[in-house]
């Protein structure tokens, strides 16, 4: 993945408050990612490589329905790095290129965004 968007996401049940509420931290978050595609074409004098734009779900806990990340490096014994979570993989669109990734993903993640910030976190 080159580029990548994440918006905390799942409600009360995986958000809390900071100490002094000052920020939420999420549990689980929806991720957009932008991928290079193999091929590329030119036009004229400037490269445009088209990607892929996917969106997934990824969780610092086990969840039912959600596949574990397994990692090959870091220290297993310290349990770093954390493992994760993903499922809900989607393609949401094809032939984007780098720059137009963040106006391609801007309403969606915003639209979350917002939904996100009208519920309360637990651990109030």
């Amino acid at each position: 993945m080159q580029q990548v968007v994440c918006v905390g996401s799942g409600g009360p049940s995986s958000c809390r408050w900071t100490n002094g509420r000052s920020a939420r931290l999420y549990s689980q978050l929806t991720v957009f990612a932008w991928n290079r595609q193999a091929n590329f074409t030119t036009l004229g004098m400037h490269t445009v490589e088209p990607g892929v734009v996917r969106s997934f779900t990824l969780a610092t806990r086990a969840r039912t329905g959600f596949a574990r990340i397994v990692h090959a490096y870091g220290d297993a014994y310290a349990g770093w790095p954390a493992d994760y979570y993903m499922a809900h993989v989607r393609l949401l669109g094809t032939h984007v290129n780098e720059h137009a990734f963040g106006a391609f993903i801007a309403k969606t993640a915003a639209t979350l965004a917002d939904r996100e910030q009208t519920v309360d976190c637990a651990g109030r």
